[in-house]
């Protein structure tokens, strides 16, 4: 919420945030009075439709990969993420779709439910700041303090055992 990007005098800034529970609200409503910044909740229903799931999965797909900086190498392949009884939610959706064009742009295998897609997720994440504290060890001596990922495994354990 600090970001300069979003505190710019004279320039509204909108932001979309998801979550799968209304748990966090409070918090995030105490930051975002801080900021003088208003809070619009709106709980999404899941999708009904197999056409409308595919249809959200297809644009989050396409989205996620113009934004990648890797580039497609050709279309993302549909996904049964969106065939299951749990997997009408948008966030269900989102999350398989970045996955799937992940996945895809490294040429493994993608994830087939959603609680492979956030394990997935979240061991991309955890490999991605490892190597950036690598790549920050590497460059700064002595260096005090602890891996910001020591505790990654008991935090993730604990949420991909709580999502199955």
């Amino acid at each position: 919420m600090s970001d300069s990007l979003l505190n710019r005098p004279g320039v509204r800034t909108r932001m979309l945030l998801t979550a799968r529970s209304g748990a966090v609200l409070p918090l995030l409503r105490k930051e975002l009075d801080n900021i003088e910044a208003d809070l619009v909740e709106q709980k999404l229903g899941p999708l009904d439709s197999p056409d409308a799931r595919a249809s959200m999965f297809r644009a989050a797909c396409r989205a996620f990969a113009e934004v990648s900086s890797t580039g497609t190498r050709g279309p993302v392949p549909d996904s049964a993420a969106f065939t299951g009884p749990d997997s009408g939610h948008a966030l269900t959706l989102h999350t398989a779709a970045l996955a799937a064009v992940d996945a895809h742009q490294r040429g493994v295998r993608p994830p087939v439910d959603p609680a492979a897609s956030t394990s997935y997720l979240l061991d991309r994440e955890r490999a991605q700041w490892l190597h950036h504290w690598a790549a920050d060890a590497a460059s700064a001596s002595g260096r005090v303090g602890s891996r910001p990922t020591d505790n990654t495994p008991n935090i993730c354990g604990s949420l991909v055992r709580h999502l199955r």
